[in-house]
């Protein structure tokens, strides 16, 4: 079971009975990187706090499918298909109105006829293609002869089409973008004909508009929309194409027992390539503010930790070796360790530490301790000469990492910590341990323990304070 833990790490080594060897070099960087951290953090909030709150983009989206399959998908959509109000005004009860939608031919009822005698044909369409035609009726005249007549007797205007549809306002930096218009505004066309029997075909192209707001995880959970699909003509004045009305030209068709002429033609669509306008927004909250901090900040740590191990790599084995060779003076302490031994006299196996024992005696007796210790009375105890590290500056330990021997100005300095490392290297090298604990535990086989009680590490004084403050 214990195979399956991966969070659980190696164990973790001391040096010079803490965590991690704390040097001036670091506390140094510590403070540039916590100063530049502050100002950085202060600069990112004050932003925050005077900027905008939220932002955008505009993306113009064309959908170029030669798919059948997807277009028809996206023609049939009804949240992409304009909702276009109709009122068209007529002048003169010879003239009515036709329309098409999609492919669907129809006349509207007459809805009313106002204080000035004109009548109203009042519709609402939802469609990806609408035509609204003012047509003149000619009966049973395959030439509409009536009408030509009309058009040389000086009657000019017959009416007109409005058209309107819903309006949108956008702000992106309210928290919800997208309002009504309350204001209705609406196209006007007008129906009449120039004094050289002139008109025109009038084209008007919607434009998809599709903002998308960022959606947060409630949004999501509760299924909140975020997302606006509106439209507007992308042409203010529409597209005209002009026609000259002569016979010739003139636009009769039949239309069940009647004929009629097209004096007018309004059209109303959108891209069939899918042209829209995606707008995008995002709010930015403090936690981005927070994000960003921590992004510099681990960078910040990530140049301070290589600035520290380039200077550490060195300064540690320096550190070791000295404490070693010199080490920090501390109050004496005089540990009885026969007091501790005397402790465990009587305690299962370590029964065999006997009270009795004659304290004041050797823990080993030999013949040659005996020897030794009465050559040590008349012989002088020889003491090797102290060796003491001189300090070294915190550049050398870095600009060690990149020594060479061409630099001679430090040559002399570089050399002592390469010592220094080769000291560390060969002594703590995981081979020369593991060589070294296989012979001593040869050494514990082979030993003659004259005091027993040695043997356990329960002797040592540190170890037996474990039994003395265990939990009861």
């Amino acid at each position: 079971m214990q195979k399956l833990d991966l969070f659980s790490g190696p164990p973790k080594l001391f040096i010079f009975e803490q965590n991690t060897n704390k040097s001036k070099c670091g506390c140094a960087l510590t403070l540039i990187a916590a100063f530049f951290m502050i100002v950085i953090s202060a600069a990112y909030i004050y932003e925050y706090i005077i900027s905008e709150k939220y932002t955008y983009e505009a993306i113009q989206f064309q959908n170029y499918t030669l798919n059948r399959d997807e277009m028809e998908k996206i023609l049939t959509e009804e949240k992409y298909k304009p909702n276009l109000t109709f009122d068209v005004s007529i002048e003169d009860d010879n003239f009515t109105v036709y329309k098409k939608v999609e492919n669907n031919y129809s006349f509207p009822e007459k809805t009313k006829v106002d204080v000035f005698g004109r009548s109203h044909y009042i519709f609402n369409e939802k469609s990806n293609f609408i035509g609204v035609y003012i047509v003149y009726k000619c009966g049973k005249d395959e030439k509409c002869s009536s009408f030509y007549e009309l058009i040389k007797s000086g009657k000019l205007y017959f009416g007109q089409i409005e058209v309107e549809h819903p309006m949108k306002i956008i702000n992106h930096m309210a928290s919800v973008p997208i309002s009504d218009d309350k204001e209705k505004k609406a196209a006007i066309i007008s129906g009449s004909f120039t004094d050289d029997f002139d008109y025109y075909i009038s084209r008007f192209e919607w434009e998809v508009i599709i903002y998308k707001d960022q959606k947060s995880l409630l949004d999501s959970l509760f299924g909140n929309n975020k997302e606006y699909i509106f439209g507007h003509f992308k042409n203010n004045r529409p597209e005209k194409e002009k026609r000259n009305l002569n016979v010739n030209k003139l636009n009769i068709e039949k239309i069940g027992d009647n004929y009629y002429l097209f004096a007018t033609e309004s059209l109303f669509s959108y891209n069939r390539n899918f042209e829209f306008l995606l707008y995008r927004r995002k709010k930015l909250s403090f936690f981005n503010v927070i994000s960003n901090i921590s992004a510099i900040f681990s960078f910040v740590n990530l140049v301070g930790s290589i600035l520290v191990s380039l200077y550490s790599k060195n300064y540690d084995n320096f550190q070791m070796l000295k404490n070693i060779l010199n080490p920090p003076a501390k109050p004496k302490t005089i540990i009885e360790l026969r007091n501790t031994i005397q402790k465990m006299g009587g305690v299962g196996e370590l029964g065999m530490f006997s009270n009795e024992q004659n304290q004041n005696s050797p823990l080993i007796q030999t013949l040659e301790n005996n020897i030794r210790n009465t050559n040590d009375i008349n012989a002088q105890e020889r003491i090797p000469p102290t060796i003491t590290l001189q300090e070294i500056g915190c550049c050398c330990f870095v600009l060690n990492n990149f020594f060479c021997k061409c630099c001679g100005c430090v040559k002399k300095t570089q050399d002592r910590i390469n010592l220094i490392n080769n000291i560390i290297e060969k002594y703590m090298s995981f081979d020369l341990l593991l060589k070294n604990q296989i012979l001593l535990e040869n050494f514990f086989l082979d030993y003659n323990w004259n005091y027993k009680p040695l043997q356990y590490i329960q002797c040592n004084p540190i170890i037996d304070l474990l039994n003395s403050n265990a939990i009861t």
